[in-house]
Protein backbone atom coordinates (compact mmCIF):
# COMPACT_ATOMS: atom_id res chain seq x y z
CA UNK A 1 0.00 0.00 0.00
CA UNK A 2 1.00 3.66 -0.39
CA UNK A 3 0.51 7.03 1.27
CA UNK A 4 -1.05 9.83 -0.94
CA UNK A 5 -3.28 12.66 -0.70
CA UNK A 6 -6.54 13.01 -2.12
CA UNK A 7 -5.51 16.65 -3.59
CA UNK A 8 -6.95 18.16 -0.76
CA UNK A 9 -4.37 17.60 2.04
CA UNK A 10 -5.95 14.32 2.81
CA UNK A 11 -4.19 11.24 3.66
CA UNK A 12 -4.97 8.00 3.07
CA UNK A 13 -3.75 4.42 1.79
CA UNK A 14 -4.13 3.59 -1.81
CA UNK A 15 -3.02 0.02 -3.41
CA UNK A 16 0.21 0.17 -5.47
CA UNK A 17 -0.70 -0.84 -8.96
CA UNK A 18 2.62 -1.72 -9.33
CA UNK A 19 4.49 0.19 -12.15
CA UNK A 20 8.06 -2.02 -11.78
CA UNK A 21 7.56 -5.34 -10.93
CA UNK A 22 9.93 -7.88 -9.83
CA UNK A 23 10.87 -10.75 -12.84
CA UNK A 24 13.90 -12.63 -11.66
CA UNK A 25 16.22 -12.25 -8.76
CA UNK A 26 19.66 -13.79 -8.34
CA UNK A 27 21.92 -13.55 -5.80
CA UNK A 28 25.37 -14.89 -4.62
CA UNK A 29 25.37 -16.55 -8.14
CA UNK A 30 27.69 -19.16 -9.42
CA UNK A 31 29.61 -19.89 -12.51
CA UNK A 32 27.49 -19.23 -15.43
CA UNK A 33 28.64 -18.57 -19.09
CA UNK A 34 26.30 -16.02 -19.47
CA UNK A 35 23.19 -14.58 -18.12
CA UNK A 36 20.35 -14.70 -20.80
CA UNK A 37 16.37 -13.75 -20.25
CA UNK A 38 14.00 -14.93 -23.07
CA UNK A 39 10.61 -14.72 -23.47
CA UNK A 40 10.09 -11.72 -21.79
CA UNK A 41 6.13 -9.94 -21.64
CA UNK A 42 6.47 -7.37 -23.89
CA UNK A 43 2.83 -6.87 -24.26
CA UNK A 44 2.68 -6.46 -20.54
CA UNK A 45 5.85 -4.53 -20.22
CA UNK A 46 6.45 -1.36 -22.16
CA UNK A 47 10.44 -1.23 -20.75
CA UNK A 48 12.95 -3.63 -18.20
CA UNK A 49 15.44 -2.52 -15.90
CA UNK A 50 18.39 -4.64 -15.11
CA UNK A 51 20.54 -4.23 -12.14
CA UNK A 52 23.56 -6.05 -11.03
CA UNK A 53 27.52 -6.89 -11.18
CA UNK A 54 29.39 -9.45 -12.14
CA UNK A 55 33.04 -10.52 -12.09
CA UNK A 56 34.75 -12.52 -15.21
CA UNK A 57 36.08 -16.02 -14.46
CA UNK A 58 39.15 -14.37 -17.28
CA UNK A 59 41.15 -11.60 -16.31
CA UNK A 60 40.94 -8.27 -18.59
CA UNK A 61 37.60 -9.36 -20.53
CA UNK A 62 35.28 -7.15 -21.83
CA UNK A 63 31.03 -7.10 -20.87
CA UNK A 64 28.82 -7.52 -24.22
CA UNK A 65 25.42 -7.66 -24.95
CA UNK A 66 22.60 -8.87 -27.24
CA UNK A 67 18.92 -8.61 -28.25
CA UNK A 68 17.32 -12.29 -28.52
CA UNK A 69 13.86 -13.39 -30.37
CA UNK A 70 12.56 -16.53 -29.44
CA UNK A 71 15.26 -17.95 -27.98
CA UNK A 72 17.94 -16.93 -30.54
CA UNK A 73 20.56 -14.53 -30.06
CA UNK A 74 20.50 -11.58 -32.64
CA UNK A 75 23.96 -11.90 -34.16
CA UNK A 76 23.28 -9.53 -37.54
CA UNK A 77 26.07 -7.16 -37.59
CA UNK A 78 23.42 -4.36 -36.99
CA UNK A 79 24.53 -3.13 -33.55
CA UNK A 80 25.23 0.61 -32.84
CA UNK A 81 27.09 1.78 -29.74
CA UNK A 82 28.56 4.58 -28.04
CA UNK A 83 29.91 5.02 -24.39
CA UNK A 84 32.18 7.30 -22.10
CA UNK A 85 34.45 5.83 -19.63
CA UNK A 86 35.91 8.19 -17.24
CA UNK A 87 39.54 8.16 -15.54
CA UNK A 88 40.76 9.20 -11.85
CA UNK A 89 42.64 12.15 -13.29
CA UNK A 90 39.52 14.04 -14.70
CA UNK A 91 40.34 12.40 -18.39
CA UNK A 92 37.57 10.06 -20.18
CA UNK A 93 37.49 8.03 -23.37
CA UNK A 94 34.96 7.92 -25.78
CA UNK A 95 33.85 4.45 -27.65
CA UNK A 96 31.56 3.60 -30.65
CA UNK A 97 30.50 1.34 -33.59
CA UNK A 98 28.13 0.67 -36.21
CA UNK A 99 27.19 -2.47 -37.59
CA UNK A 100 28.82 -4.61 -35.06
CA UNK A 101 27.34 -8.07 -34.51
CA UNK A 102 27.13 -7.07 -30.73
CA UNK A 103 27.60 -4.58 -27.96
CA UNK A 104 30.29 -3.52 -26.30
CA UNK A 105 29.48 -2.39 -23.06
CA UNK A 106 32.33 -2.04 -21.01
CA UNK A 107 35.80 -2.50 -21.27
CA UNK A 108 37.82 -4.42 -19.40
CA UNK A 109 36.80 -5.85 -15.85
CA UNK A 110 39.20 -7.73 -13.69
CA UNK A 111 38.63 -11.30 -11.76
CA UNK A 112 39.55 -10.18 -8.33
CA UNK A 113 38.04 -9.13 -5.01
CA UNK A 114 36.05 -6.46 -5.62
CA UNK A 115 36.55 -6.50 -9.48
CA UNK A 116 34.15 -6.88 -12.66
CA UNK A 117 31.24 -4.73 -13.70
CA UNK A 118 28.20 -3.24 -11.53
CA UNK A 119 25.30 -1.47 -13.83
CA UNK A 120 22.29 -0.98 -14.40
CA UNK A 121 20.72 -1.39 -18.05
CA UNK A 122 17.30 -0.07 -19.28
CA UNK A 123 15.99 -2.19 -22.47
CA UNK A 124 13.27 -1.13 -24.28
CA UNK A 125 11.73 -3.23 -26.92
CA UNK A 126 10.42 -2.54 -30.41
CA UNK A 127 6.17 -3.18 -29.91
CA UNK A 128 3.93 -3.55 -32.74
CA UNK A 129 2.26 -0.73 -33.65
CA UNK A 130 5.05 1.40 -32.75
CA UNK A 131 7.10 3.43 -35.88
CA UNK A 132 10.09 1.10 -36.93
CA UNK A 133 12.86 2.91 -35.32
CA UNK A 134 11.24 3.23 -31.88
CA UNK A 135 12.58 0.40 -29.35
CA UNK A 136 15.43 -1.79 -29.79
CA UNK A 137 17.74 0.02 -27.64
CA UNK A 138 19.44 -0.54 -24.44
CA UNK A 139 21.03 2.20 -22.41
CA UNK A 140 23.05 1.74 -19.20
CA UNK A 141 25.25 3.28 -16.10
CA UNK A 142 28.16 2.08 -14.16
CA UNK A 143 31.71 1.11 -13.35
CA UNK A 144 34.05 -1.82 -13.80
CA UNK A 145 36.72 -2.19 -11.93
CA UNK A 146 39.57 -3.40 -14.12
CA UNK A 147 42.83 -6.11 -13.68
CA UNK A 148 44.70 -3.78 -11.81
CA UNK A 149 41.92 -2.37 -9.45
CA UNK A 150 40.99 0.78 -11.68
CA UNK A 151 37.76 2.24 -11.44
CA UNK A 152 35.98 3.45 -14.62
CA UNK A 153 32.63 4.69 -14.69
CA UNK A 154 30.93 4.22 -17.72
CA UNK A 155 27.53 5.28 -19.53
CA UNK A 156 26.50 4.36 -23.12
CA UNK A 157 23.86 3.16 -25.68
CA UNK A 158 23.07 1.00 -28.25
CA UNK A 159 19.87 -0.20 -30.57
CA UNK A 160 19.68 -2.31 -33.43
CA UNK A 161 19.78 -1.05 -36.43
CA UNK A 162 16.76 -3.49 -38.06
CA UNK A 163 13.30 -2.56 -38.77
CA UNK A 164 10.34 -4.20 -37.27
CA UNK A 165 12.00 -6.71 -34.87
CA UNK A 166 10.44 -7.67 -31.89
CA UNK A 167 13.05 -8.22 -29.58
CA UNK A 168 12.02 -10.40 -26.13
CA UNK A 169 15.16 -11.18 -24.46
CA UNK A 170 18.79 -10.37 -24.05
CA UNK A 171 22.34 -11.82 -22.93
CA UNK A 172 24.85 -10.39 -21.48
CA UNK A 173 28.33 -12.35 -21.73
CA UNK A 174 32.31 -11.87 -21.28
CA UNK A 175 34.54 -11.62 -24.30
CA UNK A 176 36.30 -14.91 -23.17
CA UNK A 177 35.27 -17.13 -20.38
CA UNK A 178 32.70 -17.04 -18.01
CA UNK A 179 31.15 -15.24 -15.11
CA UNK A 180 32.20 -16.40 -11.75
CA UNK A 181 30.16 -14.59 -9.63
CA UNK A 182 26.56 -12.94 -10.72
CA UNK A 183 23.99 -10.67 -8.18
CA UNK A 184 21.14 -9.40 -10.22
CA UNK A 185 17.58 -8.13 -10.66
CA UNK A 186 15.82 -7.69 -13.58
CA UNK A 187 11.85 -5.96 -13.10
CA UNK A 188 9.48 -5.03 -16.12
CA UNK A 189 8.34 -1.65 -16.11
CA UNK A 190 4.07 -1.07 -17.19
CA UNK A 191 3.54 1.61 -19.42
Amino acid sequence: QLLKTDGSKNLGWASDSGTWVKLSQTTNGTAVNDITFDSLDTSTYRAFKFIGGMQPETDAVQLRFRFRVGGSSLTTSKYDYGWMQTYPDNSHTAISANDQDHVWMFGDGGNQSREGYTFEMTIFPHVDGHASQIGNLVKWEGFRVDDGHAFRATNGAAFYDVDDTYVNGFILYPSSGRFDFHNHTLYGIKA
